[in-house]
C-alpha cells in the first residue's frame, strides 16, 4: 500500500476509511480488510476529460488518422 491512499469499506452499513500512513513491506495485491471484515478498496475518481487544441490536437490527429 501507498503513504496517502485512501480505502474505502465495500460495506455500506459501515463505511469505514483508512488514510495510509506507512507503507506495507509485504507485496501482496489484496486489498485491506475492514473492521467489520468486509473488503476496503480505492474510492472511484472519475477521469478528467478536456479537449486537446495545438500541437498536442495535430500529434493525435496525425496518430490515428495516419494523415
Amino acid at each position: 500500500m501507498i503513504v496517502g491512499k485512501v480505502y474505502r469499506c465495500t460495506n455500506r452499513l459501515c463505511n469505514c476509511e483508512v488514510v495510509v500512513l506507512k507503507a506495507s513491506q509485504s507485496g501482496g495485491c489484496l486489498n485491506p480488510r475492514c473492521c467489520c471484515g468486509s473488503e476496503m478498496k480505492k474510492p472511484y475518481v472519475a477521469p478528467l476529460v478536456r479537449e486537446l487544441s495545438g500541437p498536442e490536437a495535430d500529434r493525435l490527429r496525425l496518430l490515428f488518422n495516419g494523415e
